[in-house]
C-alpha cells in the first residue's frame, strides 16, 4: 500500500516513506485488488493469498491511519477465508454504512467457478446473519467471477462481474450482475431469480 500527498509525492506519516508491504505467510505470494476507506480513516485492503503451489483463500488486511496493522481486526490486522475450494479470489470491497465489510470475487476455476461474496463484522469474523457463516456463493451454471461490489442506500447489495459461456468454439464472456438481500439472498425482484446477464455481441464482454 502507497499514500500520497495532494501534490502526488509519497506521505512520510505513512508506513515507512509512505509505503506499506504485508506478509500473510512465511512463503505466501499475496496480492492487493481492492481498498476502501472506513469513516474513521482506517483503511481495508482485500485481495488474495495463495497459501500453496494449488490453493488461494480471500484475504484482507486493515490499517490504522499511520499505516500500521489494526490488531483489532482478525487479532494481528489481517484475515483469511477459506472457501473451500481450491482458489478463491476476492476482487472487491464495500463498506456498509453500519461499518461491516462486503468482500466480492469469485471460488473455482472456469468452467465450475462462481461468484463468493462474505460479509464480515467490524472485528474481522465473518457476519453469521449473512449466508452460511457469512459467506454466499452465486452459479450461473457456467464459469463466473465477481468483480465489483457496492451497497445501495437500501442495504441491499450488487455484485457485477463475468459469466463464461462458449460460441463457436471460443471462449466468450458476458457482463454479469447479482443483487442480494442484506441476509445474503438472492433479491428475486432483481432480473431472473436475481441475476442479469448482458451480452454485447462480442467475444468478451467483461464487467470490471
Amino acid at each position: 500500500v502507497a499514500r500520497y500527498r495532494t501534490n502526488g509525492t509519497l506521505d512520510s506519516d505513512f508506513g515507512i516513506a509512505g509505503l506499506v508491504t504485508t506478509t500473510f505467510g512465511q512463503n505466501s505470494t499475496d496480492q492487493g485488488y481492492s481498498v476502501a476507506i472506513q469513516p474513521d480513516g482506517k483503511i481495508i485492503v482485500a485481495g488474495v493469498s495463495y497459501h500453496n503451489a494449488t490453493g488461494s483463500v480471500f484475504a484482507l488486511a486493515r490499517y490504522n491511519a499511520d499505516g500500521s496493522l489494526d490488531t483489532s481486526f482478525g487479532g494481528n490486522g489481517k484475515v483469511t477465508t477459506d472457501f473451500g475450494e481450491a482458489y478463491t479470489y476476492a476482487r472487491s470491497v464495500a463498506i456498509q454504512p453500519d461499518g461491516k465489510i462486503i468482500v466480492a470475487g469469485s471460488i473455482g476455476n472456469t468452467p465450475n467457478s462462481a461468484f463468493a461474496v462474505v460479509r464480515y463484522n467490524t472485528d474481522g469474523t465473518t457476519d453469521n446473519a449473512f449466508g452460511a457463516n457469512g459467506k454466499v456463493t452465486t452459479d450461473f451454471g457456467t464459469g463466473a467471477a465477481g468483480y465489483a461490489v457496492t451497497v445501495q442506500p437500501d442495504g441491499k447489495i450488487v455484485v457485477a462481474g463475468v459469466f463464461y459461456t462458449t460460441s463457436s468454439g471460443l471462449a466468450q464472456a458476458d457482463f454479469a450482475l447479482v443483487r442480494y438481500n442484506t441476509d445474503g439472498a438472492l433479491d428475486s425482484s432483481f432480473g431472473v431469480a436475481g441475476k442479469v446477464t448482458t451480452d454485447f455481441g462480442t467475444i468478451n464482454d467483461l464487467a470490471y
